[in-house]
């Protein structure tokens, strides 16, 4: 799971901000980036990631792009370089018009995906009772697990719409231009559907997971982000509001537990959980 990041180019200089995957990310001289994991075990994850940012690169949508997949290698991943502003440098000195752009964009994105929707087969139940029972010895949460658990036996996963998704759509994901959003670091998932993207959106948007894991604390940038939550959650109040947007509400807190890397994240998660509980 990664949380990645913003590219800075001064000519023959490479800056480089990783993330909680360990991969390190080169910007090259030849205004290429480059993605690379030393990491054996993250290789396959890798090729997953590149061949769903050039599956997604196809698709027309109003607004979205992602920079173009150039060669997927055994460990790493070369793309075009996007000239672009992480969240907190564009949401910073966001105009009104600025906020309404990524809500209409990040709203068409959901859409887009919930008209190509169809039913999830029998077999995804076991697909997430596997999902949620690997977490076990990675948590120290393990109440909520059982309560997933339990809370399974009476969910039909026939009501989850399959689509594609990307799999981490935090802000820390997303690049920003005057005129464009580019998707970044797309995720290989146990299971794909819209919902764990509107999940991703919920986490940064309305748990405020990135800024305040980054010591971010701008009340302009808190209030675009629940004004976008808000109105991402109006036009999907129906599945927002489900049962299992709620099962993969508090599942995707559990994800990102293993990956913890400082007491910052710790609390923030903590809280998040405690939440849960209350």
């Amino acid at each position: 799971m990664t949380v990645i990041m913003q590219w800075e180019k001064d000519m023959s200089s490479v800056k480089l901000l990783g993330g909680l995957s360990g991969c390190e990310v080169i910007l090259e001289k030849d205004a290429t980036v480059t993605k690379i994991t030393n990491s054996n075990e993250y290789n396959e994850r890798l090729i997953n990631q590149g061949n769903k940012q050039s599956l997604f690169s196809k698709f027309i949508l109003k607004n979205i792009d992602t920079p173009k997949v150039l060669e997927i290698g055994e460990n790493f991943i070369r793309m075009e370089y996007v000239e672009a502003k992480n969240f907190n440098d564009f949401l910073k000195y966001a105009t009104n018009k600025d906020i309404f752009f990524i809500t209409d964009s990040l709203c068409g994105y959901i859409e887009f995906l919930k008209n190509r929707s169809r039913p999830s087969n029998v077999n995804t139940n076991l697909v997430i009772r596997r999902k949620v029972e690997s977490l076990r010895d990675k948590t120290k949460h393990i109440n909520v697990i059982d309560r997933l658990l339990s809370k399974l036996d009476s969910l039909n996963s026939n009501e989850i719409p399959h689509t594609f998704c990307h799999g981490d759509l935090t802000f820390s994901n997303i690049l920003f231009h005057k005129n464009r959003l580019y998707f970044i670091d797309f995720l290989d998932t146990f299971m794909d559907s819209y919902i764990l993207d509107l999940v991703k959106l919920k986490q940064d948007l309305f748990y405020n997971w990135s800024s305040k894991t980054q010591r971010i604390n701008n009340i302009r940038i808190h209030q675009s982000k629940r004004y976008i939550w808000e109105k991402i959650y109006n036009n999907n109040k129906e599945i927002i509001e489900s049962e299992w947007f709620d099962f993969f509400n508090i599942l995707n807190i559990l994800r990102i537990e293993p990956y913890i890397q400082n007491d910052i994240q710790r609390n923030v998660l903590d809280n998040i959980v405690e939440e849960f509980k209350l």
